[in-house]
């Protein structure tokens, strides 16, 4: 069996431009024009990410990101106290509080997720458990007890499970998870200095908004409902508020009285 001696073709290293002669005589014609070539390819071949990889790649930016927006979410409620939204109300505060509690547990889900992938990550690029637990500054062992090596797919499937099971209650006693999931208390005033949030959802600056100096041309403006407040005596006697607000993408009537929020229902947008 002869190799082509006589003949040149291309090395089988794309980074290099060398022709292979082929040698006389019986054997495998030559795919590299040498073994550094060869060594060079295989090398350069073999790091690159496996499927595996980039899809822990991509969690992990996925993941970063919705972190980013639920800390500025939560961030917009904690000073939602400061934009003159007559939350002065024990009745508004109570609720406040419930959206900021559940911010802060949603907030704490991302970055136990994001701790997870990051370290998946870290094995993925050949990072031994030892750097991992100098990086983290705890044991060995605590790596492995933590963020076992098949603990990613399983945390992947339950973060879409949370996604999925966000629905709107049209009646409650107590907002629980789900009907504050994508409340957002609107800035009606801000202070000297501030600018509205450009994050929040159809909002749009009108000639009532901002300092003196800095508001915008009167106009046109989509953006959506504001808190209100109104106070009412019902039939029996009893003392109730209501104020709407944004759940979900709809518009929330939430209605409450000395005992605290007793109902919240939904309107068609």
């Amino acid at each position: 069996m002869t190799n082509g001696a006589g003949q040149a073709a291309a090395c089988r290293n794309p980074a290099c431009p060398n022709l292979v002669e082929q040698s006389s005589g019986s054997g495998r014609p030559r795919k590299y024009c040498s073994d550094e070539c060869r060594k060079s390819f295989y090398k350069a071949h073999h790091n690159l990410p496996s499927p595996e990889a980039e899809r822990h790649d991509v969690y992990v930016r996925q993941i970063a990101d919705d972190l980013f927006h639920k800390a500025e979410r939560l961030r917009n409620l904690a000073h939602a106290d400061r934009t003159g939204l007559a939350l002065t109300d024990p009745t508004s505060l109570r609720f406040l509080s419930l959206a900021l509690l559940q911010s802060s547990e949603e907030l704490a889900k991302e970055v136990k997720d994001l701790d997870a992938a990051i370290v998946q990550q870290a094995r993925d690029r050949g990072l031994k458990v030892n750097d991992i637990a100098k990086a983290r500054n705890i044991s060995p062992d605590k790596v492995s007890r933590d963020w076992p090596t098949d603990s990613i797919d399983r945390r992947m499937k339950q973060r879409q499970q949370r996604g999925r099971t966000g629905t709107l209650r049209t009646s409650v006693d107590v907002p629980g998870p789900g009907v504050l999931d994508d409340c957002r208390f609107l800035p009606g005033q801000y202070l000297p200095g501030e600018m509205p949030d450009p994050d929040l959802p159809a909002y749009e600056l009108d000639s009532t908004e901002g300092p003196p100096g800095r508001r915008a041309q009167a106009g046109p403006c989509s953006r959506p409902p504001r808190l209100q407040s109104a106070s009412g005596v019902h039939a029996a006697g009893e003392s109730r508020s209501s104020f709407l607000q944004q759940v979900g993408g709809l518009p929330v009537s939430c209605s409450t009285d000395h005992r605290g929020l007793v109902a919240v229902g939904g309107q068609a947008a």
